[in-house]
């Protein structure tokens, strides 16, 4: 009898285990759905944010108070990259769910494509979080053009 009791309570735990896996992976998607709706209504009215000829260039920009603003929302912006890579995780693809970073791959490469000059300038002291720099290396190659994602050593 206690053997049974035991696989019965094996069985409840690996049951709940999994319904929490299932109700996490929703919460994990309401966070980032909520990220990126609030860095969307953040700059909306600024389009030079968007613009790539205009934001490779930011730092020529005469207006500091655009480049204060520029400066938090790329920050921002490749917070949310990060955010995605850090939300994707094994267990996703072990219950066959499309991985986070192949979902959000449209958001990544815009990123990239607008806030690359961005990232190369900050590279050195942000975003050492290994995974976010593997990942990106890695499936993100060529919309990096070359850029290194190494950490930088000072000195």
């Amino acid at each position: 009898m206690i053997q049974v009791d035991n696989l019965l309570l094996a069985f409840i735990t690996f049951f709940l285990g999994i319904l929490t896996l299932i109700f996490d992976r929703d919460s994990r998607y309401r966070y980032l759905a909520g990220r990126w709706n609030d860095l969307m209504n953040l700059n909306t009215n600024e389009p030079d944010f968007f613009n790539p000829e205009k934001t490779e260039k930011y730092n020529t920009w005469e207006d500091d108070e655009k480049k204060v603003k520029y400066n938090q929302f790329a920050r921002m912006y490749w917070g949310f990259v990060e955010d995605v890579i850090r939300k994707d995780n094994f267990i996703d693809r072990l219950l066959r769910c499309e991985s986070y970073v192949v979902a959000y791959q449209d958001t990544i490469k815009d990123c990239i494509k607008l806030h690359h000059a961005w990232l190369r300038n900050n590279r050195k002291n942000l975003f050492t979080y290994s995974k976010f720099r593997k990942v990106l290396s890695e499936k993100f190659k060529a919309e990096l053009k070359g850029l290194s994602l190494e950490l930088i050593e000072e000195g």
